[in-house]
Parts: structure tokens; sequence; C-alpha cells
């Protein structure tokens, strides 16, 4: 998908995507697709519908208390405070319990989306509401748009077949999210001035053509978020030396973030930055630093410990278990999300994946539920 919305050619920043990386993509595209294969023919993919767990609300309450917490911590609300004198959304939250509170209350929105696909009812969609409400609140789009990632996964694998209404329903939901997505983000970029988005056309070099359509004009944040991380890597592969720096390669790229920003100092590791076609434009896809750091050997090397362990997770994840399925749908996330980023080292979505391995294998009775019998 990438690819194809970079070919679309809407700003003249973009390098020409060179031989070799569309080689490298073609090959493991393809080696991802006989994994797909393998899933499939193991019966690893698969939807079951759960009921609804009565603690959930109890469970919502509790997430919301720890962000009542961190707002009297910050001295205030993240979107209440756009564009005042006090405004702290980079260092919001308290150090290690907002990493925890973040990526237990996105999982639970999964799972809470999971029992709201098994059986509706408008007040659970209230209730899976009111747990994204504080990704707005703290104006963490990255955090919001994983859990709307994820939650469309569980909704794609619980269709029993795929209808024309299924389909344009989907299509204009993401479409008004995008479109949403660009106005939150000139918020942002003018610190609550304005919704208009002359400043991002203007940085973004927007070419002609796509001002003069009919598009509207914050779509093109989704175009430059969509498409710049490739862009960044082309631009680091033709212009970055790499460092031949192994034990930073190792540390950065293959180990959660909270655990190699305490081990670099130890192991003398030097974080990098890739080469970008702009500095406001940060994102470079699963593979640029690691580029910077080895070069093409390690993009090789985090593809394949990527693609490994994303099976092994699939065959460790109990398929009876009634967090398979959000499971499942978190890791698809972290898949589309490396489109952007290095997802295997950001515990903010890595550790989304461990709690339905624990809760899997050790059974709380708080949140234990019953999956209902199968008629077959």
């Amino acid at each position: 998908m990438a690819l194809l919305i970079y070919s679309f050619g809407w700003s003249t920043l973009y390098p020409d995507l060179s031989a070799p990386l569309l080689a490298f993509f073609v090959v493991t595209f393809a080696v991802s697709l006989l994994m797909g294969i393998a899933v499939l023919v193991l019966g690893r993919i698969e939807y079951k519908p759960i009921t609804w767990n009565d603690k959930s609300p109890f469970y919502i309450f509790l997430i919301w208390v720890g962000y009542t917490i961190e707002f009297f911590y910050n001295h205030g609300i993240p979107i209440f405070m756009l564009g005042s004198s006090s405004e702290n959304r980079i260092e919001f939250g308290i150090p290690t319990f907002h990493v925890i509170l973040v990526t237990i209350g996105s999982f639970f929105s999964v799972y809470l989306f999971h029992q709201l696909c098994s059986d509706f009812r408008k007040s659970r969609l209230l209730y899976f509401l009111l747990s994204i409400l504080p990704a707005i609140l703290v104006i963490n789009r990255g955090m919001l748009f994983m859990i709307l990632s994820s939650s469309l996964f569980v909704f794609l694998l619980s269709l029993r077949g795929i209808r024309v209404r299924t389909i344009v329903g989907t299509v204009l939901t993401v479409l008004v999210a995008f479109y949403f997505f660009g106005l939150v983000g000139n918020l942002r970029q003018t610190h609550g001035k304005t919704t208009t988005s002359e400043y991002i056309l203007s940085n973004g070099q927007a070419t002609p053509g796509f001002k003069d359509s009919i598009i509207p004009p914050a779509y093109f944040w989704t175009y430059l978020y969509a498409s710049s991380p490739l862009a960044n890597l082309q631009f680091t592969v033709d212009n970055a030396e790499p460092l031949e720096d192994w034990v930073s390669f190792f540390n950065f790229e293959l180990i959660p973030d909270f655990i190699s920003k305490r081990t670099a100092p130890l192991l003398d590791a030097k974080k990098t930055d890739v080469v970008r076609i702009a500095p406001w434009l940060t994102v470079s896809t699963l593979y640029a630093r690691s580029y910077v750091f080895v070069g093409w050997m390690g993009m090789v090397i985090l593809f394949i410990v990527f693609t490994v362990s994303s099976f092994f997770y699939l065959l460790l994840l109990p398929k009876r278990s009634e967090y398979y399925v959000t499971g499942l749908a978190i890791l698809c996330t972290v898949a589309l999300f490396n489109t952007f980023d290095n997802m295997y080292s950001f515990t903010g979505l890595q550790f989304q994946l461990i709690y339905p391995l624990i809760f899997s294998y050790i059974k709380f009775p708080i949140i234990t539920i019953r999956i209902p019998a199968s008629n077959g």
C-alpha cells in the first residue's frame, strides 16, 4: 500500500525508488507471502466470538483513574492546553507508569472491541468509545490509530463473508478517520490556532497537481505519513554510509526501547539517526536505522527476526484463549506500523502483545471469561 501511495507523486521532496530497494521489497514480500500461506495451512488464523465480561466497566474505570492521576501530575489535560505557555505533551505522563497504562489500556480497548463484535450492544459501544477517549485527550494520534487499526483487524476477522455494503462502510470509516487525522495534525502544528492545511502543504512541498485537485487538503497528512517513511528509507540508502556498528544495531533495533536505553551506556552503544528528506519527517520504516548501523545485512536480519518471531508468537498463543483474536489483531497492527518505524523495538506496541500471552496462561479470576461452546 505504501508503494502504491508513493507512486502518486504528490510531493516534490521524494526521491525515485532505486532498483536494489525495489528488489529487496520483492524478495521480502515473496517470503512473507509464503509464511502467510504456512500460517493458514496450520490453521492459526481463526475468529471465535467471546462472551461479554461483566467486569469491563470496572476496568475502564481503573484506566480512567490512572489517566486522571497523570492529568494531575501533568497539571492539566493536553488537549485543553494547546497554545498555552504551560503546554506539555511530549513529556506527558508518569515515567514507567505511563508506559504500562498506555499499553494495557490499548490492549483492553482491542479486547473490548472483540467483545463488542461478538455481541453488539449500544451500551458496549459506549464503553469502547470511553476506552479510546484518553488517546484523544492526550493528543496521542499514534496510540489512537494503533487501537483503531487493531480493532479494524478484529472486525475483518469477524466477517463471515465480504459484502459490498461492508466494503463501502469500511472505506468511508477509514476516509473519515484519516480526514480527522489531518485536522488534528493541523491543530498540533499551529498549536491550536487553525485546522487549515497551508502549513503542511507548504512544508511538505505539495505539487500543484495535488493542490488543484478535489482531494481535501487535510488528506495530505495521510499521504505524508503513509509514504514519507519510504522516501526517508530511500534517501538514507542513497546518502548514508553504514557505520558497521553491530553492538548498537543489536541494542537499539532488536531490544525493546525501555531496555535498550538502559543497556546502551553499559555497551557503549550509540543511537544514530537516518538521513531524512526533511528534518520534521521523522519516520523511516522498519529498516532505515538498521541500514545506517550495518547496511543491507541489518535490514535482512531485522526482516528475518521479525518474521520468525511473529510466526512463533502465533504458535505460542493458545487458539482457545479468549485473547487469541486480540493478540492476532495487535500482531497485524505491529506488521502494519512497521511501515513507519521499527515496531519490534517500540515498547508502546510490543508490550501489547505480552498481555494476551500472560492472560492466556495465567488465569486471573477477575478477568477470566468463558468462550461459548461450539455448535459443531
